[in-house]
């Protein structure tokens, strides 16, 4: 198969896949915040899949210092932006995952600046989203009423 047919199948793979399901149920674990709480969370995952774009651009393009700085970008600093309070609402596997991620960050961001293999760091790409899916399919992130 060609490299454009691949794309257009995984691409419909992923449509098929992301098509909603009526009947399931959705059981994840309801983490319930306050609006501001949540909008501050959200906007840390949104930095996540900014630092995996700008990873996957500087790889593509075998630039690993472009990928180390995008790396550190999610990586453990990230943490000291995590209120007390917030972080005491937060079910103890969701924290677990949530550091792992962070220092899953950092440790790629660390190799990259040893300039290692592009199929290694994309090895630890691919671990971080396996994180992240996990973690999107065990929580969902609900505001306080």
């Amino acid at each position: 198969m060609t490299r454009r047919g691949l794309s257009t199948a995984c691409v419909a793979a992923l449509l098929l896949a992301s098509a909603p399901v009526e009947s399931a149920a959705d059981d994840r674990t309801i983490i319930v915040l306050t609006a501001a709480e949540r909008a501050h969370l959200l906007e840390g995952m949104r930095t996540y899949l900014t630092s995996v774009q700008e990873i996957t651009e500087a790889l593509g393009a075998y630039k690993p210092d472009r990928a180390a700085a995008a790396a550190r970008r999610s990586g453990s600093k990230m943490l000291a932006d995590i209120s007390p309070a917030t972080a005491l609402k937060l079910p103890l596997e969701f924290t677990g995952l949530s550091i792992t991620t962070h220092q899953q960050f950092d440790a790629l961001a660390e190799r990259a600046e040893r300039h290692v293999s592009r199929s290694d760091l994309l090895g630890d790409l691919a671990a971080i989203l396996l994180g992240c899916n996990g973690c999107h399919a065990a929580f969902r992130v609900e505001t306080a009423r």
